[in-house]
C-alpha cells in the first residue's frame, strides 16, 4: 500500500501551470505493489472550455505487458478492467456522484455514472463514442482520450476532481494496479481519496 501523503507531494510536484484560459496538470502513478520490471507510468491533462485532454504516458521496459494494437471498429464494452486499461474517475466538488471512463488500446470503451462509491451503477448514455488515439515505440507508451464534460452535464467553473489509474496485464496474465494513490489494503480506484487531481 502506497502513502496517500507521498502520492500527494509526487502529484503537487508534477503541477505545470498551462497558458491563459487553459489549465495543465501533470501527476505521477504510482503501482500497488512494485512491478517486476523497471517502468514509469504518468499523466497529462489538459482542460480548455469544457474539453478535458488526458494523456497517459507509460516507459520502461514493456515486454512483458499485454499491450494490443487498435481495432478497427472500436465499441462499448464492459469489463475491460479485466485486462490492459486506462482509466478516469471525474467528480464535481461536494457531490457524492461521479463518472468513470475505461479505455482499452484496441479502442473499445466504457462509461459509467455513480450516485456514489460503487453505488447506483449505469452506463453513461450520455456518451455514445469515445476517441481514443496511441503510439508506441521501443520502451514508450502513449495514449490519449478527449472528454467532452458539457455533455456529462459537468461544468469545470465548479471545479473538478479526478482520479487518474490503469491496469496493466502481463504477458503469464498476472495485473499491475497503478493509481495517484493507494489509500486501502487493495487496490480500489473508486475511492474518493484517490481522486486527487484538482481542476
Amino acid at each position: 500500500m502506497v502513502d496517500a501523503v507521498l502520492a500527494s507531494s509526487l502529484l503537487e510536484r508534477e503541477t505545470r501551470p498551462g497558458a491563459p484560459g487553459v489549465l495543465a496538470r501533470e501527476a505521477w502513478l504510482l503501482p500497488f505493489q512494485p512491478p517486476p520490471r523497471p517502468r514509469t507510468l504518468r499523466a497529462r491533462l489538459r482542460l480548455e472550455g469544457h474539453r478535458l485532454a488526458i494523456r497517459y504516458v507509460l516507459e520502461g521496459e514493456l515486454e512483458d505487458l499485454v499491450l494490443p494494437l487498435a481495432e478497427d471498429t472500436p465499441r462499448r464494452l464492459d469489463g475491460l478492467w479485466q485486462a490492459t486499461c486506462f482509466e478516469a474517475f471525474l467528480a464535481t466538488p461536494g457531490s457524492a456522484g461521479y463518472h468513470e471512463f475505461n479505455m482499452a488500446l484496441e479502442g473499445h470503451w466504457a462509461a459509467y455514472a455513480f450516485n456514489a462509491p460503487r453505488q447506483g451503477m449505469r452506463h453513461e448514455t450520455a456518451l455514445c463514442t469515445l476517441s481514443t488515439k496511441h503510439h508506441r515505440v521501443t520502451g514508450h507508451l502513449g495514449f490519449r482520450v478527449a472528454l467532452e464534460l458539457n455533455r456529462l452535464a459537468l461544468d469545470p467553473a465548479q471545479g473538478l476532481e479526478l482520479g487518474i489509474s490503469a491496469i496493466l496485464q502481463r504477458q503469464d496474465g498476472t495485473r499491475e494496479f497503478w493509481a495517484l494513490s493507494h489509500p486501502s489494503e487493495s487496490p480500489d480506484f473508486h475511492c474518493r481519496s484517490c481522486f486527487l487531481l484538482k481542476l
